[in-house]
């Protein structure tokens, strides 16, 4: 994102910040904006559910959310 684009949104990123989002993106094989909005979206599902739910383990719990956020995809193709 250049000066002029944060500027505009009235936001200043902190570019090791966004090294570190764009990486994290590249591992995971998706575009920035798209694991952007995925990790979000994690981020909204796993309070929920940690506030209404107890996993048995890890596994478990990533499977809810992996389950989840395909039903999400699914609803938006």
């Amino acid at each position: 994102m250049t000066d002029a684009d944060q500027c505009g949104l009235d936001v200043n990123f902190n570019s090791d910040e966004l090294d570190r989002i764009k990486r994290a993106a590249d591992i995971c094989g998706q575009p920035v904006s798209e694991f952007i909005v995925d990790a979000a979206f994690d981020k909204a599902v796993r309070t929920i559910l940690t506030d209404k739910v107890a996993f048995m383990s890890d596994d478990a719990y990533q499977t809810a959310c992996r389950t989840i956020l395909d039903l999400h995809g699914k609803g938006r193709g």
